[in-house]
């Protein structure tokens, strides 16, 4: 009976929004063992903090009161061991760090003021709406290319290191630490509704998840449960069926987010954009960029968009791998740009074989909408 009160008013607790909860979720994570996750997980989390830490400095970029130091963003950039530098795929790390890369392009913008009139002829970039977001001279907000890009650079990037080596018990915990998902599997990235929320690729898994238990987020805490119980039991066939669906979850989660910021990016430029709105815009766009970015050059088989097909996607997103962008034409010239986000989002779709049913659901952030 105290169980079954105990189990009542847990239910009870999860319905109040207001508080903060750490409930597992009903299948698959619920029977997760995480009672070596921190001492097995220690690696993978330092490198996560250090890749926190220097967008933390980024992130004060946001506000033009603030002035970025180029040298300390690189500091925090090659600093550790392993560093972000160090962990990062060699291409994606030779576009943050150096004389000419994005960490530089933030600092020589910060401080300035970026208008939504500038061309790809005029000065360095700088803040939109003083206190909102830092743009480049194109209208990118080159820090979410660099954070939401090592989210697969880094992340997805050494997950896949741990899944190609021979699988152990402690796989599954390493994988949760680079992923972000928390030990209490709360499907949610909300720091106000949970002690414990998932962050990084993990919130992203929950945003893209109805919370119905066939989602992203609950297939992967399940192919988790799999790992820790396949290699738990010496079966290496099992293992190695979880680790590839680990694999494919995390490729798919990337395929739908991009197409997510390119509906975010038109629901916000759609009839008369106020300026608040059209520096949102630029930041989803940003975001939705850094995710196909991040995935150029990764070195796998599942990897459903090739780098040729990424290549069409950053064109059309404004952003190409190489030459000058356009993102700032979103704003200048939207009737005419516009287009190309469905035509980005088509590409990505067939590339996927996503459904349209499917579509209609990456429009949604589920997490906010459901509001857990």
């Amino acid at each position: 009976m105290r169980n079954l009160l105990l189990a009542a008013g847990l239910v009870g607790l999860a319905t109040l929004a207001a508080c903060k909860k750490d409930d597992p979720a009903p299948t698959g994570p619920a029977a997760y063992d995480t009672t070596q996750y921190l001492a097995n997980s220690t690696d993978e989390r330092a490198i996560r903090r250090r890749m926190v830490l220097m967008m933390a400095e980024a992130r004060r970029g946001r506000n033009r009161a603030n002035t970025l130091d180029a040298a300390r963003l690189q500091s925090l950039f090659t600093s550790g061991t392993p560093s972000v530098a160090q962990a990062a795929t060699p291409y994606f790390a030779g576009r943050i760090g150096g004389p000419a890369g994005w960490l530089a392009t933030m600092a020589a913008a910060s401080g300035q003021v970026y208008s939504f009139e500038e061309s790809d002829t005029a000065g360095t970039g700088g803040v939109v709406n003083n206190t909102q977001y830092l743009l480049d001279r194109y209208g990118i907000e080159t820090e979410q290319v660099v954070e939401k890009g090592l989210f697969g650079a880094l992340l997805t990037y050494r997950v896949h290191q741990l899944l190609d080596q021979p699988l152990t018990v402690a796989t599954s915990d390493k994988v949760m630490g680079l992923l972000g998902m928390s030990r209490t599997f709360p499907s949610s990235g909300s720091a106000t509704l949970h002690t414990r929320p998932d962050s990084a690729l993990g919130s992203y898994l929950a945003q893209r998840d109805k919370n119905d238990g066939n989602g992203y987020y609950s297939q992967m805490g399940l192919a988790l449960r799999r790992l820790q119980t396949a290699t738990r039991n010496s079966n290496a066939t099992e293992a190695q069926a979880a680790a590839t669906d680990i694999k494919t979850l995390l490729d798919k989660v990337t395929g739908a987010t991009i197409i997510h910021y390119c509906y975010q990016t038109r629901l916000l430029l759609a009839g008369s954009p106020t300026p608040t709105d059209k520096g949102s815009a630029l930041h989803k766009l940003a975001e939705g960029i850094g995710f196909a970015h991040g995935y150029r050059t990764l070195p796998y088989a599942q990897r459903r968009l090739s780098d040729a097909q990424i290549d069409q996607v950053l064109a059309l997103m404004g952003a190409p791998a190489t030459g000058p962008g356009s993102a700032y034409q979103f704003i200048t010239r939207s009737a005419q740009t516009l287009p190309r986000l469905q035509t980005a989002i088509t590409l990505v779709q067939q590339a996927y074989g996503f459904t349209d049913t499917e579509l209609q659901d990456f429009q949604n952030d589920w997490v906010g909408t459901q509001r857990r």
